[in-house]
């Protein structure tokens, strides 16, 4: 799998090219440090995250920006900032996210309101999952780990590699990437900086992958088989911004090294993505995705914040990493081969289906009653 090649790319982004127009500390309202948020400016497409201490630095042009605050379990904020000929210090305060639990209640269909809102995730995933035909972005990488524990059999020979138990790995890695529909992906490394030789590990193609699609195996919640694999329940709703969002929790119907388990965060009227939180256990490994969504263009959101918790076991070895990769520089270009206005029409009121998207999900309803 794809994955096993995360196990030795770690990870925690700086962006620490040129100068710095604003550098500052993210911090909760508790005065706590909010460690790997997103920061973005969508006029010019520029991001990065804060680090393990919340502190952040982002290179802007001279002149005014608008900059977007984002993680999970706070509300997105936003803030206006003037770049002059000095770097300027911006200490951020992050609101913790209020969620709406809602009232435990059946519908008449005798299911949990979830199910609504996924059969129209669903109905609309395979729009999001091939809207945008190419795109190029840049990503910063960086992040720490360790392994814990390795086998007498191998200790002598990989540390001549320079890897040893409880000795920090470090890579940190800047790339622009040019993707393709179905699966072109062309890599331009700018800069790599590692702890040991692994300049010809790249991590980028997981950068590619998309939710809206099964991965390596793993069965995606939004597949159009997924109420066959999964159960999903409202767990709670939030306002973000002007955005209704739902906050589906993913239970599998069955143990399985194909299967996830987490929430998934659900825009109300679009069906879209807007954020990830979701574990995965493999024979070797576990690991924990969280991703952050934003929007890059005219109806897209793109995934700007990728956090990726790594704990493997496998004949001997037992490793832990923490990957962390933040992306910007979204240039995007829809898919000629859709028709983009057709799919728009579908969002009638931002909240219902018309009858083209209605007849797909009865017939997702026959298939689960089958």
């Amino acid at each position: 799998m794809r994955f096993l090649s995360l196990l030795f790319s770690v990870f925690i982004i700086s962006i620490n090219v040129n100068s710095q127009c604003i550098e500052g500390t993210i911090k909760s309202t508790s005065g706590k440090p909010v460690a790997y948020a997103t920061i973005y400016a969508p006029a010019v497409s520029k991001g990065t995250t804060s680090n393990i201490e919340g502190k952040y630095k982002i290179d802007l042009s001279k002149g005014e920006h608008k900059l977007v605050i984002r993680y999970l379990g706070f509300k997105t904020k936003e803030i206006d900032v003037i770049c002059g000929n000095e770097v300027q210090n911006v200490d951020i305060i992050l609101e913790e996210q209020a969620y709406k639990i809602p009232e435990v209640r059946i519908l008449a269909s005798g299911e949990d309101p979830a199910y609504s809102i996924m059969r129209k995730a669903i109905a609309m995933s395979y729009y999001y999952l091939n809207q945008v035909e190419e795109y190029n972005c840049r990503v910063y990488v960086k992040g720490s780990g360790k392994v814990k524990k390795i086998p007498k059999l191998f200790k002598k020979k990989l540390k001549k590699e320079g890897i040893e138990e409880g000795k920090p790995i470090i890579i940190e890695n800047i790339t622009d990437l040019h993707f393709q529909l179905p699966d072109i992906l062309d890599e331009n490394t700018i800069s790599m900086r590692s702890t040991m030789d692994m300049n010809d590990i790249s991590p980028m193609g997981y950068i590619t992958m998309s939710l809206y699609n099964d991965i390596d195996g793993i069965v995606s919640p939004l597949c159009k088989d997924a109420f066959s694999y999964y159960k999903f329940q409202l767990a709670s709703s939030f306002y973000d911004q002007d955005y209704l969002v739902h906050r589906i929790k993913i239970i599998p119907r069955r143990e399985g090294y194909d299967l996830y388990s987490g929430h998934i965060n659900i825009v109300e009227g679009f069906w879209h993505l807007h954020s990830t939180e979701l574990h995965v256990e493999q024979k070797m490994f576990t690991i924990d995705i969280n991703q952050v969504y934003t929007p890059v263009g005219n109806d897209v959101w793109m995934p700007v914040s990728h956090d990726f918790d790594i704990d493997a076991q496998f004949v001997g070895f037992k490793i832990e990493f923490k990957y962390i990769a933040s992306v910007s520089g979204y240039k995007v270009n829809l898919n000629s081969k859709l028709d983009h206005t057709a799919y728009r029409t579908l969002l009638v009121d931002s909240k219902e289906y018309v009858n083209e998207v209605n007849d797909v999900i009865q017939e997702q309803k026959d298939a689960i009653k089958a």
